[in-house]
C-alpha cells in the first residue's frame, strides 16, 4: 500500500498541472488574446472609401429657368426656339426655356413707363424672384427709354427692343449673365492647376471662406501739415454696410476700421517735369511695408485691406503710371488682387490753405464722397463683383440708384462660390482618403470621420440640387461640404502624423496654424 501512494500523488500532480495549464490557456484564449487586441487596435472610424472614389466621374452641371415675355405668343416661342438651339451644347448649363405673351397689365405698364428704373422696380411686371432666373422682356417702343438696344436691368431681367435679335439675347446670356467659359476654367484650373490657368476674373476672385474680415485704414503720414477729420465710422455705415448687408447671403463680412499717423509709402515716388508719380513695378514695394504697419495679416479670417492714404503737402499731387497703357491714372487707385486697394488722396487745397495761414483742417464732404464711392468700387470688385465684361454692341447695364449688388450678379458669385466650394471639398476628401487608405495603422479618431461623412454627403446633395435648378440650396450644403472637409483635412489628430509631400495641399507648421484658428 505505502509502495502505491507515490504514484496516486503523482497522477494527481499531473492532473493539477494539466487543469492548470488548461486554465491559463483559457484566460490567454478568453480574456488575454482579446484584451491584447483591444489594447493595442489602432481606433479607425470607416470612410466611404468608395462614394469619394466615385465622386471623380461626377460633372457639374446647373439648371437655370428663363422666361422670355414678348408682345406676342408667336415672337415668344420663335426667340425660345432660337435660344434652345444656341445653348444645346452647353456643358455646365441646363436650361428650361419657356415663353408667352404679355398680359394686357403688363403691356400697360411697359407703356406708361417713363424710366427704365421705374420698371426695374415695378412690382406688376413679372421680375424673377428665385435665385438664378432670368427673364427677357421685350418693351414696346424702348428706344424712347434708351438708345440701347438690350438693357440688363439690376434684378434679374434683361430688357430688350422689339427689333433686336436672338444673337444679342444669347450674347448677353452667355458673357454676362453666365459666363460659362469663366466657370469652366475655374474648374478646370482647381483640378489641374499646373495646365490651366485661370481668366481675369478668376484670379481676382477671393478665395472661398465662410466669413471676410475688410479692414478700413486712414493712412496720415503728416498730420500737422494737413489735418484730416473724415468720420470713418459713418462712412463705412453709409456707403458700405447697405452693400455688404447684401452680400451677407454669401459669407460673413467684418469690417474694422483704423487711423494711422506718421506711416508713409516704403516706395519713393518719381518725378516728371516736377510731377510725382508711382509706377506700376513700385506697387509691390508699397504694400509691403503698408501690410506691416496696418496688421491686416492679425485675422482669423481672409482680409481685405481698403487703404486711403493721404499724401503729404511735400508729394501732392500724386498719381499712378501706367506704362503698359501709357496713360496716367487720374483716380490714383490701383486694386491687388486678393489683398485689397489703396486710394491716394492729394491734398493741394489743404496744402494751400496752409501756406495762406487758414485754419488746418478741411473737411470737404464732396471729396470724402467720391472717396468713398471709389472704395465701394473697390470693395465690390474685391468680393468679386463687377468683374470684367467684354463690351456688347448696343447692350449697357442699367445703373444703380443705391451701392447694392445687382440681383443677378449675387446668383453668378453663388453660382460660381456654389462650383468652387464643390470642386475643392472633392478634391481635399479625395486627397485625404487615398493617404489614410495607404497608412494602414493611422489613428482616425470619431471627428475626422464626422466629418468626412459630412463632407461627402454635401458633395453629392449639392451636386444634385445644382442641376435640379435650387442655387440656394446647392450653396448651402456645397459651404458645409467646404467646411467640413477643410476641418478633416486639418485636424491637429491628423496633422501630427501626416505630411503631403507630393498633394496639393502645402502644410507647414500646421500646429502654429491649428492654434491661431481655434
Amino acid at each position: 500500500m505505502a509502495e502505491r501512494k507515490p504514484k496516486k500523488d503523482d497522477r494527481k500532480d499531473e492532473d493539477a498541472r494539466m487543469l492548470a495549464a488548461l486554465g491559463f490557456a483559457f484566460i490567454l484564449i478568453v480574456i488575454g488574446i482579446p484584451l491584447w487586441w483591444k489594447t493595442t487596435k489602432v481606433h479607425r472610424v470607416p470612410l466611404p472609401y468608395d462614394r469619394i472614389g466615385e465622386l471623380s466621374d461626377v460633372y457639374l452641371t446647373h439648371e437655370v429657368n428663363v422666361m422670355v415675355v414678348t408682345g406676342n405668343e408667336y415672337r415668344s416661342q420663335k426667340i425660345v426656339r432660337d435660344l434652345q438651339e444656341a445653348f444645346k451644347s452647353s456643358r455646365i448649363f441646363s436650361f428650361s426655356f419657356h415663353g408667352r405673351s404679355l398680359s394686357s397689365r403688363e403691356r400697360a405698364v411697359l407703356g406708361e413707363g417713363r424710366k427704365l428704373h421705374e420698371l426695374d422696380t415695378h412690382s406688376e411686371l413679372p421680375h424673377p424672384n428665385e435665385r438664378g432666373h432670368i427673364l427677357f422682356l421685350e418693351v414696346p417702343a424702348m428706344a424712347r427709354l434708351t438708345e440701347a438696344a438690350v438693357v440688363v436691368g439690376s434684378r434679374r431681367t434683361i430688357y430688350f427692343a422689339s427689333d433686336s435679335n436672338y444673337v444679342r439675347l444669347v450674347a448677353v446670356l452667355q458673357d454676362w449673365i453666365l459666363q460659362e467659359s469663366s466657370m469652366k476654367l475655374t474648374i478646370d484650373a482647381m483640378e489641374a492647376p499646373t495646365r490651366v490657368g485661370r481668366d481675369l476674373w478668376g484670379r481676382r476672385r477671393i478665395v472661398p471662406s465662410i466669413a471676410y474680415d475688410i479692414l478700413v485704414s486712414l493712412v496720415i503720414p503728416d498730420p500737422q501739415a494737413v489735418l484730416i477729420d473724415w468720420d470713418v465710422k459713418k462712412a463705412i455705415s453709409d456707403y458700405m454696410m447697405p452693400f455688404l448687408s447684401q452680400m451677407s447671403v454669401l459669407a460673413d463680412f467684418n469690417v474694422k476700421s483704423q487711423v494711422l499717423y506718421f506711416v508713409s509709402l516704403g516706395a519713393r515716388h518719381k518725378n516728371i517735369d516736377y510731377f510725382p508719380y508711382h509706377d506700376e513695378e513700385s506697387l509691390p514695394h508699397i504694400i509691403t511695408p503698408l501690410e506691416k504697419k496696418i496688421a491686416s495679416h492679425v485675422s482669423r479670417h481672409p482680409t481685405l485691406n481698403l487703404v486711403v492714404y493721404v499724401a503729404p503737402c511735400g508729394e501732392t499731387p500724386v498719381h499712378l503710371f501706367s506704362k503698359y497703357e501709357n496713360l496716367l491714372v487720374l483716380t490714383s487707385a490701383f486694386i491687388s488682387p486678393q489683398w485689397g486697394g489703396v486710394q491716394i488722396v492729394n491734398t493741394s487745397e489743404e496744402c494751400s490753405a496752409r501756406q495762406s495761414g487758414s485754419p488746418e483742417g478741411r473737411n470737404n464732404s464732396d471729396s470724402k464722397g467720391s472717396i468713398y464711392d471709389i472704395l465701394l468700387k473697390k470693395d465690390s470688385t474685391l468680393v468679386s463683383l463687377n468683374s470684367a465684361k467684354e463690351p456688347l454692341p448696343q447692350t449697357e447695364l442699367l445703373p444703380l440708384k443705391r451701392p447694392e449688388p445687382r440681383e443677378w450678379e449675387l446668383d453668378l458669385l453663388m453660382r460660381v462660390r456654389t462650383m468652387e466650394q464643390i470642386t475643392s471639398a472633392k478634391l481635399t476628401l479625395q486627397s485625404l482618403s487615398q493617404l489614410l487608405a495607404t497608412i494602414g495603422n493611422i489613428v482616425i479618431e470619431d471627428e475626422v470621420g464626422e466629418s468626412v461623412w459630412n463632407a461627402t454627403e454635401g458633395v453629392e446633395k449639392a451636386t444634385k440640387l445644382l442641376a435640379a435648378g435650387d442655387l440656394f440650396g446647392a450653396f448651402t450644403l456645397s459651404q458645409n461640404a467646404f467646411v467640413s472637409a477643410e476641418r478633416a483635412f486639418t485636424d491637429r489628430s491628423l496633422l501630427a502624423l501626416l505630411y503631403f509631400p507630393d498633394d496639393q495641399k502645402l502644410m507647414l507648421d500646421w500646429e502654429e496654424y491649428v492654434e491661431s484658428i481655434d
